[in-house]
């Protein structure tokens, strides 16, 4: 496991995703707000924080899409296997 980033280190990862996405500011703006309250980020800092939170974010995404098709399949070969018992037990009784 590699170091960790000081927006990392100052728990803002968060703040600045938000800043970005939601507030839609430049990384110069993230980075003059940050300042303002105290806190030691570059530009560069910013945006590679928000680099990797969006590297981890499609990551997760694609995991959850993965899970979402095992899980449909599952779903699907117990329904198939309902239906070959149910088949099996009637063509025993009426056996």
């Amino acid at each position: 496991m590699g170091r960790r980033s000081k927006a990392e280190l100052l728990d803002l990862v968060q703040r600045i995703v938000d800043m970005h996405d939601r507030d839609k500011l430049t990384f110069e703006q993230i980075a003059d707000k940050l300042q303002e309250d105290g806190h030691d980020i570059s530009r560069e800092s910013a945006r590679r924080c928000y680099a990797q939170a969006e590297r981890k974010a499609e990551k997760y995404k694609l995991a959850a899409e993965s899970a979402k098709s095992i899980i449909d399949a599952a779903s699907s070969l117990w329904a198939v296997s309902r239906f070959c018992v149910s088949g099996f037990v009637k063509f025993v009784s009426n056996g």
